[in-house]
């Protein structure tokens, strides 16, 4: 009965843990703060120096 409970409570946590990153990941994606616009932000800063 113990190890039951220790699976179910496992496979929570991992189902939990793959929803977060899912919406992490969508997140980082969707937002316009998410980080990958911030390095396009510092990228094109840098091209803006050199013209």
């Amino acid at each position: 009965m113990d190890d039951g409970d220790k699976a179910e409570k496992v496979n929570s946590l991992v189902g939990w843990l793959q929803r977060s990153m899912l919406f992490v990941s969508a997140w980082r994606y969707f937002s316009p703060f998410g980080p990958n616009d911030v390095d396009e932000g510092r990228a094109g800063n840098g091209c803006k120096r050199r013209d």
